[in-house]
């Protein structure tokens, strides 16, 4: 979807099949997070080829597919992503803990445009940006 709204050619039925499969999602995304199921968010990108921060994107709709509050869709990035694997040293800020921190400018509530926002990312008590 993406793609197409920047201009690039998709035939008229794929596109049509690739916006009944979104929708599709976003309903079932919808009963889930209303059914109260802890959500968690995750990638199948290979961590080459992909743009830096890509998942930060991924947020805003998780709250508009669903009744997710902003703070659910932090939660759902972090200590439920961490929790769901099993990853007892992940997902919350903690001493003791492995972090990844990204520092973004604004409000924690306010989702739009974070990848544009981010103003330090630190790795493993590194600063890296």
């Amino acid at each position: 979807m993406d793609a197409a709204d920047r201009g690039v050619p998709i035939p008229a039925e794929s596109l049509a099949l690739a916006r009944e499969a979104l929708d599709a999602h976003r309903a079932g995304s919808a009963r889930t997070v209303d059914a109260g199921v802890k959500v968690a968010m995750g990638t199948d990108s290979p961590p080459y080829g992909t743009p830096p921060a890509n998942e930060l994107d991924e947020l805003p709709p998780m709250t508009r597919a669903s009744s997710m509050p902003p703070e659910g869709a932090w939660r759902a990035a972090t200590a439920n992503a961490a929790a769901l694997l099993r990853r007892d040293g992940l997902g919350t800020i903690a001493p003791g803990r492995i972090a990844v921190l990204v520092v973004v400018d604004g409000r924690r509530d306010d989702l739009r445009g974070l990848r544009d926002r981010i103003r330090r990312v630190t790795i493993g008590g590194r600063r890296v940006r």
